[in-house]
């Protein structure tokens, strides 16, 4: 019988403290009595759509419930609306980018709400990295004369339609082209119509992001008319004319172009509207007897694309093209056949034998002082005389080291003269037996000059100077103007051969 009694008394304690539990998640307790909270909603989302964010939410039982009230803020700036209580879904439009705190809020006649957990979220707008990403098929294009030139990137399953739209030459009226899969797969694609230059083009695009609940009309691009430029070629006309920026004068009065390195394509002549004449490597000094050893000493990484951008510039702007020693363009690697249909043999020349070297009037070298750093050990020497004797058959060779050197050759003349370059010989030898050699062969070298031999000032338009890296093969180097000068100063870097270090030149002659 007591232990009955003590059931009872404890069932009793629990029901009364379940009952306040289950109270407790209805009501605070402030000041002079309960707060009563609305049924709260639950399972509340956020998906991000296009300019908007669109919440949803299950209601809560909650009789009293007259309304839904739905929040969001973005930097403590925040904005609200009231609807009726039966809907579960809400779209907040018209949003700039940003992550916002939305809060879905059920809110009874008296104004009271019910407690809610704020959802982070952030709408797809133009600012948004998925957006800047997504892809605009076009990687460049070019204008020439009266014609458009499309470079494609890649198509993609997230698009749903695209489309350029152009006015023809000599029309009122806008005509457009379908892009789709297979025209991007061809990577490049001149414009058959003759077009109005003076007017827009637009590319239209639609298509989907992941995460995104809506078809995006991305904002429309049009094509811009500016000059651009390619990393190598930049470089090239630094080189050759000191310009780190290529202006409005060099792509308007350039009628004849000389390339002599590797470079990633030829596409940038498309810039140049006034190009009548491009030379491949007529300025690589290569020894003939050597040639079969040094097949395609300047390449083209880009083949495909520098023969289109060819056949595009000739048929548009007239081009003719010389290539010098199966350089750029082997003829193993050529279809001779134009994208219109006619023989690349009807603009490109071809030049089997290198050029000779440019006749010079060089300084003679008696009386000069010549010093190298690091200098010679004392049983070992490099031959740095070799360097000015004016003979090809001798060279210079520091010893080999476990560690590589910068080579500081300076030569004092004993008196100003004026000089306006000079030429780089390297080390003749048979490539086919003499691999080491090949191997210590410098590709960069620096040239500087000085009148006291305390201020030093780059010889040429750039700090370092390509120089070929063949058998016997010349490299000539003018300076960016004729200089009065009584010192230079040549660097370059050790070469590796192995597990050593070392370098070779044949002669440095100065004009």
């Amino acid at each position: 019988m007591k232990e009955t009694y003590i059931f009872w008394i404890c069932l009793t304690w629990l029901i009364i403290g379940g009952c306040e539990d289950l109270k407790d998640t209805y009501a605070d307790y402030a000041g002079d009595g309960a707060i009563r909270y609305v049924g709260k909603c639950s399972n509340i989302s956020v998906n991000s759509g296009w300019e908007r964010l669109i919440v949803k939410w299950e209601n809560s039982p909650d009789v009293r419930v007259k309304n839904i009230k739905i929040i969001w803020t973005l930097d403590k700036v925040s904005d609200s609306v009231l609807i009726e209580p039966k809907l579960t879904e809400y779209s907040i439009d018209n949003l700039k980018d940003g992550n916002y705190e939305v809060k879905v809020l059920a809110v009874d006649d008296e104004g009271n709400e019910s407690l809610t957990n704020p959802v982070f979220a952030r709408p797809y707008t133009s600012n948004h990295e998925a957006i800047l990403s997504f892809t605009r098929l076009l990687a460049k294009h070019y204008f020439v004369k009266d014609r458009l030139i499309c470079f494609f990137s890649t198509w993609t399953d997230e698009i749903e339609s695209a489309t350029l739209e152009y006015t023809k030459l000599g029309e009122n009226k806008t005509s457009v082209l379908e892009l789709n899969a297979d025209l991007i797969a061809e990577r490049y694609y001149l414009l058959p119509d003759c077009i109005d230059v003076t007017k827009p083009v637009v590319l239209h695009r639609t298509g989907r992001v992941v995460g995104c609940d809506d078809l995006i009309r991305f904002h429309d691009y049009e094509l811009s008319h500016s000059k651009l430029f390619t990393t190598d070629f930049k470089q090239l006309v630094k080189v050759q004319t000191g310009a780190t920026e290529i202006g409005n004068e060099f792509i308007e009065n350039t009628t004849v172009l000389e390339i002599d390195y590797t470079i990633s394509s030829l596409e940038d002549i498309l810039n140049l509207p006034n190009l009548q004449k491009l030379v491949l490597g007529k300025n690589r000094y290569l020894k003939p007897e050597y040639l079969a050893n040094y097949k395609m000493n300047s390449q083209l990484y880009d083949l495909d694309v520098s023969l289109f951008a060819l056949d595009i510039a000739h048929e548009i702007m007239g081009l003719t093209v010389e290539c010098y020693a199966d350089q750029f363009l082997p003829l193993k690697d050529i279809d001779y056949n134009s994208i219109f249909g006619e023989l690349r043999s009807t603009y490109i020349t071809r030049f089997e034998q290198p050029c000779a070297v440019p006749a010079k009037e060089y300084l003679p070298t008696k009386d000069w002082k010549i010093t190298c750093m690091p200098a010679d050990d004392e049983i070992w020497s490099s031959f740095v005389e070799n360097l000015f004797d004016g003979k090809e058959n001798t060279c210079w060779q520091p010893e080999s080291m476990w560690s590589a050197r910068t080579h500081e050759i300076t030569v004092d003349m004993k008196e100003l003269k004026k000089v306006s370059g000079v030429k780089v010989v390297q080390k003749s030898f048979d490539p086919k037996s003499d691999k080491m050699s090949g191997a210590l062969l410098p590709g960069l070298i620096k040239v500087k000059v000085s009148t006291d031999n305390l201020v030093w000032r780059d010889a040429t338009y750039v700090e370092e100077n390509t120089i070929g890296v063949t058998a016997g093969e010349a490299t000539i180097l003018n300076f960016s103007s004729p200089k009065d000068i009584r010192y230079l100063k040549f660097i370059v870097n050790d070469q590796q051969y192995g597990s050593n270090y070392s370098i070779t030149l044949a002669d440095l002659a100065v004009f």
